[in-house]
């Protein structure tokens, strides 16, 4: 097992995969069924808005019901 820290965790389509070439070869696929749909539809909450040279991230209060 690699002693790398990991510094990102995306969810990455076949087009973003090939845009990272070849030399990207440390995916691991994800099975397309719905697992991850509830925290995708919080993502998409999410409101990024430029603030200067920085972010401003808005975020309303999540249903953390399952």
């Amino acid at each position: 097992m690699s002693h790398d820290k990991i510094v990102a965790i995306g969810f990455l389509t076949r087009r973003d995969l090939s845009i990272l070439g070849e030399a990207f070869d440390r995916q691991i696929p994800v099975p397309d069924d719905d697992i991850f749909a509830s925290l995708l539809d919080q993502l998409d909450r999410v409101e990024a808005s430029p603030h200067g040279g920085d972010v401003v991230i808005r975020t309303t209060r999540f249903d953390t019901k399952t």
